[in-house]
């Protein structure tokens, strides 16, 4: 019984082929991982000049709001 079903399982494994090798999908994976890294190396220093343009505000406390959260 065991062996029937073994020879079943064997004669219906359906392979299906890729349409490209594995190394063109790893070379698109690795291409869009670097376009993903050049987007988040632009932003670079972005907090940097936003604390800058940050400190040539009025402070909060100007308009009214005791400084607490709701």
């Amino acid at each position: 019984m065991l062996n029937t079903l073994a020879i079943l399982a064997a004669e219906a494994e359906n392979t299906i082929e890729l349409p490209m090798s594995r190394w063109a999908f790893g070379g698109i994976a690795l291409a869009l991982f670097l376009v993903l890294f050049l987007i988040l190396w632009s932003f670079r220093g972005t907090a940097q000049k936003i604390a800058e343009s940050g400190s040539t505000h009025h402070d909060h406390g100007e308009h009214g709001h005791d400084g607490t959260h709701h």
